[in-house]
């Protein structure tokens, strides 16, 4: 996986999340994309993308509340 095909996945997880489960505050979706962010970061740095993507999903449903 590459960079583009991460960042494809992260903005249709978020965007999916923001509309499907209706996460209302901004700071939360701007926390989530911060998340998907480090991931990225942290997927650059191990050259492992599909690492990162599981991690940040799994990290933003850690964090998800109502």
């Amino acid at each position: 996986m590459d960079l583009l095909t991460y960042t494809v996945f992260s903005i249709a997880y978020i965007l999916f999340h923001h509309c499907a489960i209706q996460i209302n505050a901004e700071f939360k979706l701007f926390v989530m994309a911060g998340t998907f962010i480090i991931a990225g970061a942290i997927g650059w740095y191990l050259h492992s993308f599909e690492f990162a993507l599981v991690f940040a999903v799994i990290l933003s449903l850690i964090k998800w509340e109502n």
